[in-house]
């Protein structure tokens, strides 16, 4: 009856264990070992772990169980020990015998159970309690009395006891387990992304580089969620997750609905790789020119990375990946220049529109094929032409410029002149220029050409530039003058008067200022005119002869010296200029002529020529000077008189003749002297003289001396002796003109102290003349007379 009672106790474990080589012989005993992978070591005959699972079918209330086991009576004694081994989930059960709960919520820690039951057959089973599940456990039990294996049959439950044993059975339930390895894999590979690997929402691998692999976790069988979270370098918004699992070479499925990892097969080893791919969107790019024929390239740009150097007008980038979300479209000119363009931009998905802005941003999703075409206009060119000549001389330098062999701005542009600014379509555009002035030969002219924009310098070849689309171009004739040095240096040759010099003349223009005839003047290549003008009265050209003598200073051949000399570029030409002065012979005498008022004193003047002594110079300071040779024209002659002699006492005459005895004509002391001419001339200084008489009177009171009064007469430089005579006279003397001193003084017996004197004085016209002192002036060739009373 009690084995009926039993009856509904699972026996589909029986083929479980039978399956798993679990169950050999009720009579086996099995020993403890290692349960953690669901494998049991034995010593003998395999024999079943201690856990072992067993259905359970319904079960009757504890009460009535016992009530029946107490009216049957006593037999033996039964206790129950009831555990969990292995991975504690905290699945809880419920112990059963003879088909009756005997016990409730076992698990975790050991649960006891002893009561008195009747001998017999009995059956041990389980029922779970909650949400456990009996088929993720190995259950098995083990009975004895004392060390006495009482045999049970584990598939069935049953053990038979006797009358009066005392049995203690254990009943293990293990969980049931497999092995779990994750592996990360990014796809693309980078090794600065890096990813969190979790199961069952724990970190067992932190920061998990690509290809990485963790050592095998212990898991119960069941569910168990695998996945990743971003870690260093990684945003998970960027990555899609996936995951597959492998058992050996086999794969192992996941839930569909919820990619859970379902294990149910303990000792299982599994190895899930937890993928995470990158989110991507793809850009097809296609470039096209307008019109048609334009063959301008351009560089494809995807967020600031060169995807296409070089694209050709139809050409196409096809499938750039990019991320998810907003990417930047931009295309740059290719090649030369950064030409400037009209951009029309239109982007699809599929038939979609996908929208882009002035600036090429557009937002692609992920997995989205996105299709742009770029169509591009070169946008028109400014050109703004500038004329400048440099050099000697090239002040009047006309020219004109030619653009792309057509005339174009002023046919006469000079330095400094500009054409422009040209709307022009951008591309390779020719720049000439033609010589419109006689001073504008462009073979006398080195040309360069430069050209610049607001982007930097703009590159010319073979005389053209390209212009880039959009830009403002300036391209700068440059004019250089072939040239060299010239130096005009001038020579004075022969007798000259002081002060003579001439000034440089090169090209009908004074080169150098006066003494300065040693700068070198930068000038065309070509002729030039070279000569000299005066600098000074004294430099009059009519009166010298002139000879030009030109060289190279620069080591090259002698050049032609006819007023006419040709400079090369680079010479250095000096031409010498030397002007002879036309001359004649002077020669000068000097006589004095004192008119008896003192002995003549040789030496007392000496000449002068042009303001000159000419002794200083040349001949003898004496009475006279031998022939000199002085240059063609006026001369003036003069004189210096001596320090003790007033040259205003003396009139100086001047008589020349030529070498015939013929005179020659003096004008204002100024004597002409011609070519080849011989002169001489007497400078004659005749002293200025007057007359003076002196009358002395002498006046006594009466009586008259006996013997007369005698008085001195001082004349100038003259004495004489006047008596006491009334009215005596000294007669007319010749006295110098100027002033002249009449001072009579006592002599002999007559004491002059003791006279009163008076003098009076009148020219030749009776014309009384005042006296200064004892003096009267006596002017030249004019006749005084002076009276002198001494009254006692």
């Amino acid at each position: 009856m009690f084995g009926r009672r039993v009856a509904y106790v699972v026996g589909a474990f029986a083929s479980l264990f039978a399956l798993l080589g679990l169950v050999s012989a009720t009579t086996a005993a099995i020993k403890g070992g290692n349960h953690g992978l669901g494998i049991v070591r034995v010593s003998e005959a395999p024999q079943p772990p201690d856990p072992v699972y067993w259905g359970t079918g319904s079960t009757k209330p504890d009460s009535e169980a016992r009530a029946r086991r107490v009216s049957q009576g006593a037999g033996a004694r039964l206790s129950i020990v009831t555990k969990v081994a292995g991975i504690d989930t905290g699945d809880r059960f419920n112990l059963v015998l003879d088909g009756s709960v005997i016990s409730r919520g076992v698990g975790g820690s050991p649960s006891r159970w002893s009561d008195q039951v009747p001998a017999g057959a009995h059956r041990l089973g389980e029922s779970t309690n909650g949400a456990a599940s009996l088929g993720d456990y190995l259950t098995g039990a083990r009975c004895r009395q004392g060390r006495t294996e009482i045999p049970i049959d584990q598939s069935s439950g049953e053990l038979n006891l006797e009358a009066g044993q005392d049995v203690h059975c254990t009943v293990t339930n293990h969980r049931k387990t497999a092995t779990i390895s994750l592996r990360s894999r990014v796809v693309p590979p980078s090794r600065g992304v890096r990813f969190d690997l979790t199961l069952d929402t724990a970190v067992v691998a932190p920061d998990v580089r690509t290809g990485a692999t963790t050592k095998p976790v212990q898991v119960v069988t069941g569910r168990h969620a695998v996945s990743s979270i971003a870690s260093n370098g990684a945003q998970a918004a960027r990555y899609e997750p996936s995951t597959s699992c492998k058992a050996g070479n086999g794969n192992v499925p996941l839930d569909a609905a919820t990619g859970e990892l379902v294990l149910t097969k303990a000792g299982q080893s599994i190895v899930c790789t937890v993928t995470n791919r990158r989110r991507e969107g793809f850009l097809t790019v296609t470039h096209r020119m307008h019109p048609a024929g334009d063959t301008s390239r351009a560089d494809v740009f995807v967020n600031g990375r060169l995807r296409s150097r070089g694209l050709p007008s139809g050409g196409s980038v096809e499938r750039i990946k990019v991320e998810p979300g907003t990417n930047r479209l931009q295309l740059a000119a290719s090649g030369f220049g950064t030409a400037a363009f009209y951009t029309t931009t239109r982007c699809r998905n599929g038939r979609t529109p996908v929208q882009i802005d002035g600036n090429g941003y557009l937002y692609v999703r992920a997995n989205q094929e996105v299709l742009c075409t770029v169509t591009r206009r070169k946008q028109p060119a400014e050109l703004t032409i500038a004329n400048r000549v440099h050099g000697p001389g090239v002040g009047a330098a006309k020219v004109a410029f030619r653009l792309d062999g057509k005339p174009v701005g002023k046919e006469a542009l000079g330095n400094g002149g500009t054409v422009g600014p040209l709307r022009l379509a951008s591309g390779r555009h020719l720049i000439a220029e033609v010589g419109v002035s006689p001073t504008h030969d462009l073979s006398l002219f080195r040309q360069s050409t430069s050209c610049s924009s607001q982007s930097g310098a703009v590159a010319v070849t073979g005389g053209g530039v390209d212009l880039p689309a959009g830009e403002k171009v300036t391209c700068t004739v440059i004019n250089i003058r072939r040239a060299g040095t010239l130096r005009v240096l001038p020579v004075v040759a022969g007798p000259f008067e002081h002060g003579t010099h001439f000034v440089p003349v090169i090209d009908g223009r004074a080169a150098s200022v006066s003494g300065a005839p040693e700068v070198r003047h930068r000038v065309g290549t070509g002729l030039h005119s070279v000569a000299v003008a005066p600098g000074s009265r004294a430099s009059d050209p009519l009166r010298f002869r002139r000879t030009v003598e030109c060289y190279d200073a620069s080591g090259g051949k002698p050049t032609a010296g006819d007023g006419r000399v040709y400079v090369g570029e680079g010479q250095d030409v000096v031409c010498r200029i030397t002007s002879t002065r036309f001359a004649g012979t002077l020669a000068i005498t000097t006589r004095s002529d004192w008119r008896g008022t003192a002995p003549a004193t040789s030496g007392s003047f000496r000449t002068t020529l042009d303001g000159l002594i000419p002794a200083r110079r040349q001949g003898n300071p004496a009475q006279g000077h031998g022939a000199l040779v002085v240059s063609s024209g006026w001369h003036r002659l003069g004189r210096v008189a001596a320090a003790e002699i007033d040259p205003n006492g003396f009139k100086l005459s001047i008589a020349c003749y030529d070498g015939r005895g013929q005179p020659v004509r003096v004008l204002a002391r100024r004597v002409w002297v011609g070519v080849n001419q011989s002169v001489r001339c007497t400078l004659r200084n005749t002293r200025k003289t007057g007359t003076l008489t002196v009358v002395s009177l002498l006046k006594f009171p009466s009586p008259v001396p006996a013997a007369p009064a005698l008085f001195g007469l001082l004349v100038g430089s003259q004495g004489g002796r006047l008596g006491s005579q009334r009215g005596e006279s000294s007669g007319p003397m010749v006295v110098p003109a100027g002033l002249v001193t009449v001072d009579p003084h006592s002599e002999g017996a007559v004491a002059a102290d003791g006279f009163r004197r008076n003098t009076t004085c009148v020219d030749g016209d009776s014309r009384r003349l005042e006296l200064i002192g004892a003096q009267v002036m006596v002017g030249f060739g004019q006749h005084v007379t002076c009276r002198v009373t001494s009254a006692r």
